[in-house]
């Protein structure tokens, strides 16, 4: 489950096999074990012995192949190599090698994205409590992209109704403004307005945000609608007209699960920090179905409450103890 996560993330990474002293000629059949665990996602495990080894592998891959097997005549060059290092914390055999490789790992590569100072903020709620009788509502959690600075006027998910921020705080300090990545909590103006917006209506769903065409349902009555507080809220600063959403679809790779996965399919689905019910409408495979280690396009419907999500975000849904699946990035947030 482990190889699978990270292969279905993307995340480079090593083996260590500790306790060697323990099972000594046990390494090889697990090398042998791992090498078909690892030749779905096209990748091969290789024994690392010795320092200049271990210091090679950080070299571009080529490279590598070339000075380690030049035997063979024909080399998948497009194979991604693992490094498995056997170490014995009793005997200190093997932990050479790691400590090299690890001195001789280099930084990600990667073209970082420059964000504007003026990028639309985001601020994901984890928490919503109360300081006092005249205090409004104050909201903690996660900036996640943009600038918040003290009395910014911010659309909060739901209604998206415009509030102002009145103080930030970190760590208990008051604070004028906080960046992307910064945890920090928030207190709002417009105490009634804020809360109703806080405020989730399981059957009373704004039209900006969700349009049900259907004209067999039967009408509910408003008097015995039940509110829930909700922390999966977003703070937006985005003058676009924000709307939620009630079907979005990802492409997914189920990590572990029992049986097979039909449309009708039921699950909580983690985006951020939005955590909601699903139900699994279309599964884009050959048979319209997903087992373990599968990948698909997949369609999911919320089943409380709209929600606003972002393009290009993870997923993890789960289901029980038995069921665990991963999203490698969320493509169509549908609203209608």
């Amino acid at each position: 489950e482990h190889i699978s996560l990270l292969s279905a993330l993307e995340l480079p990474f090593f083996v260590v096999i500790s306790k060697c002293e323990l099972a000594a000629g046990a390494a090889r059949d697990l090398i042998a074990t791992l090498h078909h665990l690892l030749a779905t996602a096209n990748k091969k495990p290789l024994l690392i012995t010795d320092e200049n080894l271990a210091r090679n592998c950080v070299a571009p891959q080529k490279l590598i192949i070339d000075s380690i097997d030049d035997t063979k005549e024909q080399v998948d060059v497009e194979s991604e190599i693992i490094p498995v290092f056997p170490v014995s914390c009793v005997r200190g055999n093997g932990l050479s090698a790691l400590h090299a490789y690890l001195l001789a790992l280099r930084p990600p590569q990667g073209q970082a994205t420059h964000r504007p100072d003026d990028e639309t903020c985001e601020f994901q709620i984890d928490e919503i409590f109360h300081v006092g009788d005249n205090s409004g509502p104050v909201v903690g959690g996660l900036l996640a992209k943009g600038q918040l600075y003290e009395g910014d006027s911010v659309i909060i998910d739901g209604s998206f109704t415009r509030s102002r921020v009145r103080s930030i705080h970190r760590n208990r300090a008051p604070c004028g403004s906080v960046r992307a990545g910064q945890k920090n909590k928030n207190l709002l103006q417009d105490i009634k307005v804020a809360e109703e917006c806080l405020t989730k209506d399981m059957n009373d769903i704004e039209s900006n945000i969700f349009e049900d065409n259907d004209e067999n349902n039967e009408q509910i009555d408003e008097t015995k609608a039940d509110d829930c507080i909700c922390n999966d809220k977003v703070i937006l600063e985005d003058p676009n007209n924000p709307r939620g959403c009630i079907y979005f679809q990802a492409s997914v790779q189920v990590l572990r699960h029992s049986t097979v996965i039909y449309p009708g399919f039921q699950c909580t689905v983690h985006v951020g920090n939005v955590r909601q019910t699903a139900i699994i409408e279309g599964i884009m495979s050959l048979h319209n179905v997903l087992r373990a280690d599968e990948t698909a396009s997949v369609l999911f419907r919320f089943v409380r409450c709209p929600e606003y999500l972002v393009r290009g975000r993870r997923l993890l849904f789960t289901a029980g103890l038995g069921t665990r699946g991963i999203g490698g990035s969320l493509k169509y947030p549908l609203c209608t």
